[in-house]
């Protein structure tokens, strides 16, 4: 909590559960507004808070990059941060040839 408080990103923290408190929700995954239209890359570790499948994942956005690990969780960043690091730099290249 410290972290977020004193990088003042505590708000953006709460993004992705933004769609769960608007008045009329039928959910994320049927809702077309909440589709995420751009390529969406998407790094899966088993001790994860909540493991989502693959399946759901897919029908979130338009997932164009998906790499399962056999460790890690929560905080990848810290737990793994060369893999983690790996994943976005793969998945930059992928979406964004000029980069790589």
């Amino acid at each position: 909590m410290t972290l977020y408080w004193l990088t003042d990103c505590f708000a953006t923290t709460l993004y992705p559960y933004r769609q769960l408190f608007v008045p009329g929700v039928i959910g994320a995954h049927e809702n077309p507004a909440w589709h995420i239209n751009k390529p969406m890359g998407f790094s899966w570790f088993p001790k994860e808070i909540f493991p989502v499948p693959r399946a759901w994942i897919a029908v979130t956005g338009n997932l164009v990059f998906f790499r399962q690990h056999q460790k890690g969780g929560h905080f990848a960043a810290l737990e793994n941060p060369e893999v983690l690091l790996k994943d976005l730099e793969d998945f930059i290249g992928q979406v964004w040839p000029a980069v790589a």
